[in-house]
């Protein structure tokens, strides 16, 4: 199935946060929980042709979004992540 986002949509896959386990000297309840970021980072999958992104985002840019506003779509076994234009805080670029 080939998915064609419109009305200023981004697809995109999120990306695994890595977790680190690094040793504490401090003492934590067993039950404690690191805080969850509010950010996302995410694979551009496909942009809208209305989006103002068009020309500057191509498949495969790795974004930062609000986690927040992430629209998880489902329907049958197959799951969709959409953003809005408006919410990409930017685009992760990585020193080569």
């Amino acid at each position: 199935m080939h998915f064609e986002p419109t009305n200023r949509h981004i697809l995109v896959k999120p990306l695994k946060q890595k977790e680190s386990e690094a040793d504490s000297l401090i003492m934590l309840p067993q039950d404690y929980k690191k805080p969850e970021s509010p950010y996302q980072q995410c694979e551009v999958l496909n942009i809208a042709g209305d989006s103002k992104f068009i020309s500057s985002l191509k498949k495969g840019d790795i974004i930062l979004i609000e986690q927040r506003m992430l629209q998880k779509i489902e329907f049958g076994a197959k799951e969709i992540y959409l953003i809005l234009e408006n919410y990409v805080l930017g685009r992760i670029k990585h020193e080569t």
